[in-house]
């Protein structure tokens, strides 16, 4: 009679390790418009390890806190994996320099990696091209110098109660999404080509990047 093999006690299936969720910090030079969008779509994926600041300063000022945060989180010993600054072209000061400065970081850091989320003339550009394709560059007329309000005045064609304080316009818009990603792809191969920025926004990378967290 063959003997019984003997059964080993105690082994454990080997089970693939997820890895943990990123840190991630997204920083916005706004109270209002962008801090709203990504706060609906952090909550929409349950990115319960992305933070998200808000404050009106101006883009210099946003890297520095940026830094300040970036610094002391890792002397917290909980630092970030990845941080993002989100800014407008539009009026604001020193807005290259505040480009050339990311650049730099971007050289001695990896979590600054693709920082710059900005758009022109504005972020409600990225809302527009979830209906219009458009790449037309926009230009001060003599109705309005204003190169933000004339984007607004676009968009508010397609959703005429369009204010700067409107929430949940993730879950609004998420259909669109695709088609909206496509179009900010074009945008900035077009202003490669034409060598400009006007229309811009690299909104589409930061949300592609954040629905990669979520998987």
């Amino acid at each position: 009679m063959a003997k019984r093999k003997p059964q080993v006690q105690g082994l454990k299936r080997n089970l693939p390790k997820r890895e943990p969720y990123k840190r991630v910090l997204i920083f916005c030079g706004a109270n209002k418009t962008e801090p709203n969008y990504f706060s609906d779509l952090v909550n929409t994926y349950k990115l319960s390890t992305v933070t998200i600041k808000k404050s009106d300063y101006e883009p210099m000022t946003i890297i520095t806190e940026v830094e300040k945060l970036v610094k002391q989180e890792i002397k917290n010993g909980n630092p970030f994996d990845s941080v993002f600054c989100v800014f407008d072209k539009d009026e604001q000061p020193k807005y290259n320099d505040a480009l050339n400065k990311l650049r730099q970081l971007s050289q001695k850091n990896k979590v600054w990696k693709n920082a710059d989320i900005v758009s022109v003339p504005c972020f409600e550009y990225w809302y527009l091209l979830h209906f219009d394709p458009t790449t037309k560059p926009f230009q001060k007329s003599p109705k309005t110098n204003s190169l933000s309000k004339q984007v607004i005045d676009e968009l508010k064609q397609y959703i005429p109660d369009y204010e700067k304080s409107n929430r949940n316009m993730f879950q609004q818009l998420v259909e669109k999404l695709p088609f909206a990603i496509k179009n900010a792809e074009k945008s900035l191969a077009e202003a490669k080509k034409n060598q400009t920025d006007n229309p811009t926004t690299k909104v589409h990378l930061l949300v592609e990047y954040l629905q990669q967290l979520k998987k």
